[in-house]
């Protein structure tokens, strides 16, 4: 397990115990990249194992790829914040309930007011249904939206999906590739779509 710098208003985070993910867990996986003037947040499900073991978001194979397919669309890492719904490894890397979701909300949304994103980057269909219900990734990937506080979500395909299927591979890097060439500076078109 290795030391992760936290800002300090994100600490808080590193002793919750609000659901039972707490029990299983190594550690808090609270997130990580620029915390001031960021464009892009990318909001992911859950850690997996080598997450919960290093403390870091999208660190395994799905995160190597995804900062590969970031890095060829031109969108460096370094430069945006990344972290995932819940803040806690599900056991056997299920996929959160509804209820650990609207648990780890609170800390979500303070990442999102504390460091006022252009754009939320939608990681795959969880993140995606926390924020657009009822929608499926595979329509709306690669489609800005934007929220009642005029927030812009981004959705993409989740890497891990190009894992298990590499015909994902060229839609996630386009997408991205399409983000990045987005003025975040200017009003665009929307999809009709309001979200909360």
């Amino acid at each position: 397990m290795g030391q992760v710098k936290v800002p300090q208003r994100f600490k808080y985070m590193q002793g919750c115990t609000a659901c039972g993910l707490s029990k299983s867990r190594s550690q808090v996986v609270v997130g990580s990249g620029l915390t001031r003037n960021v464009t892009y947040m990318f909001i992911g499900e859950a850690p997996g194992r080598e997450e919960d073991e290093e403390g870091l978001p999208f660190v395994g194979v799905s995160g190597r790829l995804l900062t590969d397919l970031m890095a060829e669309a031109g969108i460096d890492r370094r430069t945006v914040y990344i972290t995932n719904l819940v803040k806690c490894r599900p056991p056997q890397n299920r996929k959160p309930s509804g209820k650990e979701v609207q648990k780890c909300w609170v800390h979500l949304m303070l990442q999102i007011s504390s460091i006022n994103p252009s754009v939320l980057v939608l990681v795959g269909g969880s993140a995606l249904e926390a924020f657009l219900p009822g929608q499926k990734i595979t329509l709306v990937h690669g489609k800005m939206q934007v929220s009642k506080r005029g927030v812009r979500v981004f959705p993409i395909i989740h890497p891990a999906a190009a894992l298990r299927d590499r015909k994902w591979q060229p839609l996630i890097l386009q997408d991205l590739k399409n983000l990045s060439r987005i003025d975040v500076n200017r009003e665009i078109e929307f999809s009709p779509r309001i979200v909360p």
